[in-house]
This record gives C-alpha cells, structure tokens and sequence, in this order.
C-alpha cells in the first residue's frame, strides 16, 4: 500500500518511502484480494500523476494498460480534470489530452472530469 498512501506520505523522511515505492502505478491493488481493490484503485490515479506529471499521454496509457475496469473510470476523469487545470485557458488542449484516450467510455469520462473542473472554477 505505501505505493499508493506514499504519495501523501509528505510527513515522513523520504527514504522511508521510496524503499517501498515501485514503478508500476498499479502496484499492490491489482495483487489484492478482490474485495480491496476498489479502495486501492481510487488512490492509484495519485501515483499515476506522481509518477508521470504532465505527461498526460503517458497517464492516459497507464490508466489505459494498468487500472483495470471499472477502476480504470476514476483513472480517466482525474486525466480530463488535471489536463483543464493544466490548460484552463486553452479548451483545445484539454481536448488534445482527453483524444489520447481510446474512443470509447474512457473517453467520455475524460471528458466529464475536464467539464467537472471548469465548471468548479466557475463556481469559485
């Protein structure tokens, strides 16, 4: 679990959590017992961001190859919301980003997360 909690680990000496850190996002949801998976899941878009940043076509394959359905939902709506953060003032990059998902449900969701983001700061 430090994988996927170590992202939010600010609190503690560094070395204490990269020991236990691995490169592949999904690490240790998709070995969990079912039953747990779907609160692992909801955190690995954290170690996703962590481990790619704004390489947004890198996160779009890993929520693509790693986050299995329907974890892989959350994965894509968090995409679409950190590209309209990122891009606030250019609509036609969020849109760019949100294509690097294959056509389909992904897609859709990383579009939803993007609407969800600027209509927030509409609200603020």
């Amino acid at each position: 679990m430090e994988n996927v909690v170590g992202t939010f680990a600010s609190h503690r000496p560094q070395e204490s959590i990269e020991k236990y850190l691995s490169d592949d996002p999904a690490f240790p949801c998709a070995a969990m017992d079912k039953k747990y998976q779907a609160s692992c899941f909801q955190f690995v878009v954290f170690r996703i961001g962590e481990l790619f940043g704004d390489d947004f076509e890198e996160v779009a394959k890993a929520c693509e190859e790693k986050v299995p359905s329907p974890y892989d939902r959350a994965c894509f709506s968090s995409l679409g919301s950190n590209a309209a953060r990122a891009n606030r003032e250019n609509p036609a990059e969020v849109w760019r980003i949100c294509n690097y998902v294959a056509p389909g449900e992904g897609r859709v969701m990383c579009f939803a997360g993007a609407r969800r983001e600027l209509e927030a700061e509409e609200n603020i």
